[in-house]
């Protein structure tokens, strides 16, 4: 991302994060999103959409991508 838009995401207040929408592969999150779901800040693991919302809701929540 280029610095502005790189600075505009990153502080926002909003929760954002940027998925992939094939395998639903989370690629990036701003500040915001890794307080509010803490397990986001360790980057050691790739990290899924399935991982931050419980299974049964994920299926419902990932229907509307398609």
């Amino acid at each position: 991302m280029q610095t502005r838009q790189r600075n505009l995401f990153e502080e926002s207040t909003d929760i954002k994060i940027i998925i992939d929408k094939q395998d639903f592969k989370i690629i990036e999150v701003n500040k915001t999103a890794r307080k509010f779901f803490k397990g986001l800040r360790n980057n050691k693991k790739e990290k899924y959409l399935t991982d931050i919302f419980p299974a049964e809701k994920s299926d419902i929540q990932l229907n509307k991508f398609n």
